[in-house]
């Protein structure tokens, strides 16, 4: 699509395709590649007026700054993409923006902002019928745990508990391994005996993505670069082992 757009001179769609090439690198945590499109794709946005992928592209940069652990930076894109969402009547796009300026918030050490946010995201997604309101309640699970409110994040997590025993997967979502990884932490910290099955199946869903990825530079990536796979692994590696009777 890139490809096209160029050859033809459209640059609005050619900002629309250099937001989607960027949400993946995002995804498969190519961090330089990502910025790169998702930086063009911004100044062609503003240059040609296509104001539509604007909060797109900033959502997609709010993430990114996320993945490399620049908190404020990702408020700042978050918050701008979340404004112009707003503007637009684009509940969509509104509720993932919402729930990233909330992952920011909370990073930041603002939990009154971060619970706004995921209560927010989580409404628009229930009223839209949206799987990422599964990432919303993982938010406020890992937002509970930071309180020190345990059988509050708990609750929470008996929600998602009973969706992937329904679902088997949690499809759809903005990050199946960090709503798997919300369980584990919480299950973990009441030393519940269902924390090594959910890590089980954490890991080995996070496992077959990577399988699924043919270029062992962009595999490699998926697995080193994104926080939650890597502390997904560690949690992996570091689980106590069965003794070698049992």
């Amino acid at each position: 699509m890139l490809r096209l757009c160029r050859e033809i001179g459209n640059r609005r769609d050619e900002a629309v395709a250099l937001s989607n090439l960027g949400n993946v690198l995002v995804g498969l945590g190519d961090s330089a590649r990502a910025r790169s499109y998702l930086e063009e794709g911004l100044r062609i946005a503003r240059a040609v007026g296509a104001r539509f992928v604007e909060p797109h592209l900033l959502h997609h940069m709010a993430e990114l700054e996320l993945q490399l652990g620049n908190a404020a930076a990702a408020r700042e894109y978050g918050q701008a993409a979340l404004t112009m969402s707003q503007a637009m009547q684009d509940r969509s796009s509104e509720s993932v923006c919402a729930l990233a300026l909330a992952e920011a918030e909370l990073r930041l050490g603002n939990p009154t902002a971060a619970q706004a946010g995921y209560e927010r995201a989580l409404a628009l997604c229930i009223e839209l019928d949206n799987p990422i309101q599964l990432d919303a309640k993982a938010g406020l699970a890992r937002l509970a745990l930071a309180r020190d409110e345990p059988r509050q994040a708990a609750a929470h997590v008996e929600e998602l508990l009973a969706y992937f025993d329904l679902h088997r997967n949690f499809d759809g979502t903005v990050s199946a391994q960090l709503v798997h990884m919300s369980c584990y932490r919480v299950l973990e910290r009441l030393a519940d005996p269902r924390a090594a099955a959910v890590l089980h199946d954490a890991y080995f869903e996070m496992q077959a993505q990577a399988a699924r990825i043919s270029d062992v530079t962009l595999r490699e990536n998926f697995i080193a670069n994104i926080p939650v796979n890597r502390e997904l692994g560690t949690a992996w590696r570091n689980q106590p082992k069965p003794s070698a009777g049992a």
